[in-house]
């Protein structure tokens, strides 16, 4: 087959699968990175946009520092407004140029061409990326994805304007989603396996070492906007509960389902358990193994996985998404260990069941009530809850979205917004009263919360309580 006709298909299946859920709406956090965003109204936010955090247009603090991507969400909204269409079709196209670069990076770096190909189709068509190319917001693993790609492949050239051009991009992926840092490692495992050691590569290495060193100088001084919450414990615990992790990424990737959000993995806190010890055998089989390519896939696998390990604190212990780049490290390793490539009408079954998935998860993210449904079949989190409540309330589903509000509530009740919105809720159902209670008890979480006074103070003047609205005046 000829090589435009491989491009051909990569670009043909992922159309298939993605372009039928361009008009599937915001959801989950596409509020606060895109919906809610005011840097994404004017050019004029450009120094804010690479100066504050992610979400700071939108009225939030977080450590998450993004530029290039939420430069792109600038981009869109300039062209599209919040049509939810030109988000999602920027997503689809990035994830098909990611896929197409990742074949030429591959048959660049060696590999059989049509092992090349399986492995780049299975990138584009495997459901695990929908939560990575669906979700608006989660833009940033596609963008980073292709540029590293990108910078993986001139990194293989020699001359000089190639390796300024692999240094360049990569310090752009960095821009677009932190992870890329990880990306220094796959050039080493590039450098020292595939090309040789060779000097000129070498010194590229050096120069994207010194990136790092700077990059982490800034996040932990001028660019740091506060360190990421985390509930898991200490290094020990973390590393050891990765373990964990591995083998669930491992069955997710084997057999994608059922797949959600806000997934849970219990945490790990003695060697006594048999999960760090079957991954440490698997990784030294693999490691000691005489084919290169096993050793390449289970670097890349390893090396792409290492900075959502627990090594560095982060929020959480598992998101598909993560698996966006390490996914092809672990497809590298399947299909090179098989003993001989399967025939393509077998490989080729293989991709249209995971395109059928695939379909799937891309119709249960496109609306948010059926998302929600969807994830609380998993577990229970009184987000979840929250976020269903709100989309049941903007869908005037305002009694389900007030039983949806206590749960959220009963299961977690720290946060002042979940009162507010449920008091928002009793307000329009004409239940004064109770709105009244849910609005103190939002301000004795956070007494300074402005807009649950405001709205305290419209509903004791138009109930005619002057007194009390005199009273939250004077406090």
């Amino acid at each position: 087959m000829t090589p435009r006709r491989y491009v051909a298909i990569l670009v043909l299946a992922g159309l298939v699968i993605y372009l039928p859920f361009l008009g599937n709406k915001f959801v989950w956090d596409d509020e606060q990175f895109i919906v809610k965003n005011v840097y994404l109204t004017s050019w004029g936010f450009l120094p804010q946009i690479f100066t504050r955090n992610t979400i700071a247009g939108a009225g939030q603090a977080s450590n998450y520092y993004r530029p290039l991507t939420t430069l792109s969400f600038r981009l869109d909204y300039w062209l599209w407004g919040l049509n939810p269409v030109g988000y999602h079709l920027t997503n689809a196209g990035l994830h098909v140029m990611a896929g197409i670069v990742l074949w030429l990076l591959l048959r660049r770096l060696g590999l059989v061409e049509k092992l090349a190909f399986w492995v780049s189709l299975l990138f584009v068509v495997h459901p695990v990326q929908t939560e990575a190319v669906v979700y608006a917001n989660s833009r940033g693993d596609s963008l980073y994805a292709l540029l590293l790609f990108s910078s993986l492949y001139w990194f293989t050239f020699p001359k000089p304007r190639r390796q300024v051009m692999a240094a360049a991009g990569w310090g752009l992926s960095i821009l677009a989603k932190e992870i890329a840092v990880g990306g220094w490692g796959l050039f080493m495992l590039v450098w020292g396996l595939i090309l040789g050691r060779k000097r000129e590569q070498g010194w590229t290495l050096v120069m994207m070492g010194v990136v790092v060193l700077v990059y982490a100088g800034l996040r932990l001084t001028w660019l740091d906007f506060g360190s990421p919450v985390n509930p898991y414990g200490p290094l020990p615990v973390r590393l050891l509960t990765f373990s964990r992790v591995m083998v669930e990424y491992g069955r997710l990737l084997l057999w994608p389902d059922p797949l959600h959000m806000e997934r849970q993995v219990p945490l790990i806190e003695t060697l006594a358990s048999p999960y760090p010890w079957l991954v440490g055998l698997v990784v030294l089989g693999m490691g000691v193994s005489r084919s290169k390519w096993r050793k390449f896939g289970l670097g890349w696998f390893l090396i792409m996985l290492l900075p959502v390990s627990g090594v560095v604190p982060i929020n959480a212990l598992i998101y598909e998404h993560w698996l966006y780049v390490p996914m092809v490290g672990f497809l590298v390793v399947g299909l090179t260990s098989l003993p001989a490539l399967p025939p393509n009408w077998v490989m080729a079954g293989v991709a249209v069941v995971l395109a059928v998935l695939s379909w799937r998860q891309n119709y249960i993210w496109g609306e948010p009530i059926r998302f929600y449904e969807y994830t609380l079949k998993y577990g229970q989190s009184a987000r979840l809850h929250n976020n269903l409540a709100m989309a049941y309330a903007e869908a005037g589903r305002l009694t389900e979205a007030v039983g949806q509000y206590r749960q959220a509530i009963q299961l977690t009740d720290v946060y002042a917004q979940t009162h507010y919105n449920l008091a928002n809720a009793y307000v329009a159902l004409g239940e004064n009263q109770l709105a009244e209670q849910e609005y103190l008890a939002a301000l004795k979480l956070d007494s300074g919360f402005k807009f649950a006074y405001i709205n305290l103070m419209v509903l004791y003047r138009r109930t005619g309580q002057a007194e009390k609205a005199d009273a939250l005046i004077k406090r």
